[in-house]
């Protein structure tokens, strides 16, 4: 029985040099060229357009309070007050440190959307997202950023929020990282 899960061990080690040696053409496609550097989507942000107006809602969190773990709904409302329709590209969002929104605690996923929203009109936008399980409860800074543009194509981008929530339930580790962040 003891040969079993060495011979686990060593087909799992095999299927992953395999995967890096044959994922290795798909990587070097990937690369930057040497002209060209990454840029954070959340960096060198273009302005809002002042024809939009944004709100949100919790629907299933109308208290505001949310524990990690949860899967958390953001409704956004998108209204376009301009002469011209805007294309509704991506929502990105994220749990910042209250001491310094720079400091990325968790990174949530850039939904693409795609959808207009023609002169006049409202659009809805659901969102959903999830505070890691392992957070200990304490304040954090939740952040939402919209992208939009104009379907002649000049880029606008909105933060829907940015607000100090503490999040509640979980439980308290006592890991040394989070310890730090308490204080």
């Amino acid at each position: 029985m003891a040969f079993r899960p060495c011979a686990i061990v060593c087909f799992s080690v095999l299927w992953l040099f395999a995967l890096a040696v044959t994922g290795a053409d798909d990587v070097a496609d990937l690369a930057l060229k040497d002209d060209e550097a990454f840029v954070h989507p959340l960096t060198n942000l273009p302005p809002a357009s002042p024809h939009v107006q944004t709100s949100y809602v919790f629907p299933e969190h109308p208290d505001k309070r949310f524990s990690p773990g949860d899967v958390i709904k953001l409704l956004l409302g998108f209204s376009n007050t301009g002469p011209s329709g805007y294309n509704g590209t991506r929502i990105m969002g994220s749990l910042n440190a209250p001491q310094d929104f720079s400091y990325y605690i968790q990174n949530y996923t850039a939904i693409q959307y795609n959808r207009v929203v023609p002169p006049g009109e409202q659009s809805s936008f659901l969102y959903m997202f999830a505070p890691d399980p392992n957070l200990d409860p304490r304040e954090f800074v939740l952040g939402f950023t919209v992208f939009y543009q104009e379907l002649d194509g000049e880029k606008f981008k909105l933060n829907v929020l940015q607000w100090h929530r503490r999040l509640c339930g979980g439980r308290v580790t006592g890991r040394f990282e989070d310890i730090l962040h308490l204080y």
